[in-house]
């Protein structure tokens, strides 16, 4: 999520919806008190001047965004 949001920065696209299979991921980016969690950056790209919503999404709908890591991985190129 966190390197995705990264390449939406550099983009330079404004309108953003990331949909997330993980309700505690969006539990995390909701609460003012998860600070220090690892996932907290992903907060921070709450306060650019995007339009960003975190939707929650099945795992089953959420099919594409799972197989990117896999190829991502066994892949040889940098």
């Amino acid at each position: 999520m966190l390197q995705g949001l990264k390449l939406v920065c550099e983009s330079g696209l404004k309108d953003v919806i990331c949909e997330i299979d993980s309700m505690e991921l969006i539990r995390l980016i909701a609460q003012d008190n998860s600070h220090f969690h690892p996932y907290a950056a992903i907060k921070e790209f709450k306060v650019h001047s995007w339009n960003i919503l975190f939707s929650h999404t099945l795992r089953e709908g959420n099919s594409c965004a799972n197989l990117l890591p896999k190829i991502g991985s066994s892949s040889t190129t940098p």
